[in-house]
Order: structure tokens, then C-alpha cells, then sequence
């Protein structure tokens, strides 16, 4: 009863904030303050903020107030100047996947580890959103379920065909990659979901590349890691980043596209037209060799 919620967005007017200014004479009825959440707090009015001001400036000794928001940038700097201030940031995958087979191992509940990766990948760092996923989860099934069946449930397509599709891309076999299209569309799967996660993968494959140490900004399980280091091998760091830039330039084509299996196949027809790009690196070692080749045999042909 002591904690009050409100919506920033629904209740963004003086006359609200004039309310809440009322209310908080009250003592708690069972702890020992008031707490006050706006959720969204930079919805508020200019006006509501001015009324709410006052009350910052001189709060009641029982009443704490929490702003939560996604915009800081819209508060005033008067608002702003009596708060203390904290940032959450995202939480890591593996704090999150391990969190995930606490629950279900509290809960009696039999998932795979692969599924649970799966939900910590999807949740984009917030626990929350990591629950929610598993909360759907358990209602689809109530003491165990399969990893077609979570498949199935998140509209997810599996991460080995994400790999397949993009070996076919690498390779320039543009046969493999439209019938791999054309089957996920054949079987209802979201095509714009499909291109989010190719581009991401061709994330992951460039990040590798780039540097082997570099696994932290990468959101995979190991036996992934291990597989993408593979699929970059004999391929330079320049013909990964012309593939990425080719992908990620259809983005909003695909997002605002109401056939998007269409440009998907155009995309793939122009990203398995790339030729191979050699690394500067090489191209200047290459040149040395051949200039010394040739500076051989003419010191033998004199």
C-alpha cells in the first residue's frame, strides 16, 4: 500500500502532479516511508515538472521518490540537479543464462542448455525480458519442453540455419541460399526476424576475425565461437566487412517492405556476386615476393 506506481505517460499533466502533492502528507499506513515511482518520468509537462519542483526542493522526511526513464536528456536540469542519479546498464549473457538454469532448476523444469542460450540471446541483455521469454516457455509446455518446440514458440529460426545460409552466402552458391530462403518462407517463418539475424551473424563473423580476443562483444555460447572461426577461415578481414556493409545497407528496405522476401533475394544475388577481397597486407607481400622473384632472375640471366 506504501508503494505507488505511476504511469509518466498517462498521468503527464499539473493537475496529476497537484494530487500526488496532496497525497504525500499522508503517513505510510504500514512501513516506515512512501514510495513514489513515475515510470517514464520525461513524459511530464514543462508545468508538471515546475509544480513538481517544490516538492524536491523541501520532500516530506517519510516520502522517497524514484524517476525512472529512457530519455535522461528530457528532464530538466532542475529536476536533474536534485537527484541522485544511477544508470543501469545491460546485464552479460552468461549472468543471464546462468540466472535462467537457476530458475528452471528451481521450478523442476527440463529445457535444454542450447534453448537457454537461445532465451538469453533473444532477452538483448535485460533479465526481465529473459524471463518473460521463459515464462512463455513453461505455459507452452509445463514440465519439459524440446528445442523445435521453443523454436516454434519464439518464431526463432534455428541457429544452425542461420550458419548454413550464410556458408552458401561466403561460398557465392546462390542456388543453396534461395532454397534455404524459400523453404523458412515456405514454412511461415518472419523474413525480416531472418534478416536481423543474418546481419547479425555477419557481425559476429567480422568481430572474430578481427580479433580472437575479442568474444566479449560477442553474445555466444563457445561452441559457437569455435564454429564461427571456422566458417572466417580462408577468408580475409575486407571480404566479411564488404559483405557486412552490403547487408546492413538493405536495412531499411527490408523494414519498410511489405515483400520482403523480394529484396532478400536480390540481396542475396548481389552479396554471392562479390568477388573475394585480398588484405592490403598481403597484396604488399605478394608484390615484394614477385619484385624479388623477378630481381633473381635477371642477376642469373646477366
Amino acid at each position: 500500500m506504501d508503494v505507488l506506481e505511476i504511469d509518466g505517460a498517462s498521468n503527464r499533466g499539473i493537475d496529476e502532479i497537484r494530487e500526488l502533492r496532496e497525497n504525500i502528507k499522508y503517513m505510510p499506513s504500514r512501513s516506515r516511508f512512501k514510495i513514489y515511482i513515475i515510470d517514464e518520468v520525461h513524459m511530464l509537462t514543462a508545468p508538471a515538472f515546475n509544480a513538481l519542483l517544490k516538492t524536491l526542493e523541501e520532500p516530506p522526511s517519510h516520502v522517497f521518490f524514484f524517476f525512472a526513464t529512457t530519455e535522461p536528456h528530457k528532464i530538466p536540469i532542475t529536476i536533474l540537479s536534485r537527484c541522485q542519479r544511477h544508470n543501469f546498464k545491460r546485464i552479460g549473457f552468461e549472468k543471464i543464462l546462468a540466472y535462467l538454469q537457476q530458475v528452471c532448476q528451481k521450478s523442476s523444469f527440463r529445457i535444454s542448455n542450447v534453448s537457454l542460450q537461445l532465451l538469453a540471446q533473444e532477452a538483448g541483455g535485460s533479465m526481465r525480458d529473459a524471463l518473460s521469454l521463459l515464462d512463455q516457455i513453461m505455459a507452452y509446455s509445463k514440465t519439459a519442453i524440446k528445442d523445435e518446440e521453443v523454436l516454434e514458440a519464439l518464431g526463432a529460426v534455428d541457429r544452425k540455419v542461420i550458419f548454413d545460409l550464410c556458408a552458401a552466402l561466403l561460398a557465392n552458391d546462390i542456388v543453396s541460399a534461395l532454397n534455404l530462403l524459400e523453404d523458412l518462407y515456405g514454412r511461415g517463418y518472419d523474413l525480416k526476424r531472418l534478416y536481423r539475424q543474418m546481419l547479425e551473424h555477419f557481425r559476429h563473423l567480422l568481430i572474430v576475425k578481427l580479433d580472437t580476443r575479442g568474444h566479449n562483444l560477442v553474445a555466444v555460447p563457445d561452441h559457437e565461437i569455435a564454429m564461427l572461426k571456422v566458417q572466417t577461415e580462408g577468408l580475409s578481414f575486407e571480404s566479411i566487412h564488404q559483405m557486412f556493409t552490403m547487408a546492413f545497407e538493405a536495412e531499411a528496405s527490408i523494414r519498410f517492405s511489405d515483400q520482403p522476401r523480394l529484396i532478400l533475394e536480390a540481396l542475396f544475388v548481389r552479396l554471392s556476386q562479390l568477388q573475394k577481397v585480398m588484405s592490403l597486407d598481403l597484396i604488399i607481400t605478394d608484390t615484394a615476393t614477385t619484385e624479388i622473384y623477378s630481381l633473381s632472375l635477371l642477376d642469373a640471366y646477366i
